[in-house]
């Protein structure tokens, strides 16, 4: 489904976009000025992550709201702009020296690798719920399993 926002809701198309933008504003205030504990860091970025490709699916199922679309674009520049300001610290706290290592070289190859996806993805379906909903919530999916197998096991408590 087309949400028709061309020409005579441009306002409302423009609204959103701005929406977008402040979500990605509010989530760089709060990685300036919060830090996840160690100990939490797994489950709330993987947590988030997989709130982010639950809310990009549900985009293909709940149609027809305007109010749904805002809220989700909200959210997901909101949660990858907050993601994208932990990375960095994040693979050098939870992963092995190896990744450590070539953490920059990997997420450029998965940079590059996912937009020829992407690009191969939208010439073969044209439609942009699509674009946002198969192939980005279900790509964060296998991304965030991937990535939390790939994690380092904690650290062996010594209590002696």
């Amino acid at each position: 489904m087309d949400y028709g926002l061309v020409c005579d809701l441009r306002l409302k198309e423009a609204s959103i976009l701005s929406i977008g933008f402040f979500g990605q504003l509010a989530a760089y205030f709060i990685a300036i000025f919060t830090e996840i504990p160690r100990c939490n860091k797994t489950a709330i970025l993987f947590g988030l992550i997989f709130t982010q490709g639950l809310l990009n699916n549900s985009l293909a199922f709940i149609k027809g709201s305007l109010e749904w679309v805002t809220f989700v674009i909200f959210m997901w520049n909101f949660i990858y702009s907050y993601l994208y300001s932990q990375i960095f610290a994040y693979a050098n706290d939870m992963y092995t020296p190896a990744i450590k290592e070539k953490a920059v070289n990997m997420i450029n190859i998965m940079w590059t690798g996912g937009a020829l996806l992407f690009i191969t993805y939208s010439w073969s379906y044209g439609n942009w719920i699509n674009h946002v909903a198969y192939f980005g919530g279900l790509t964060e999916w296998v991304l965030a399993i991937v990535f939390f197998l790939l994690r380092s096991p904690p650290p062996e408590v010594d209590l002696l």
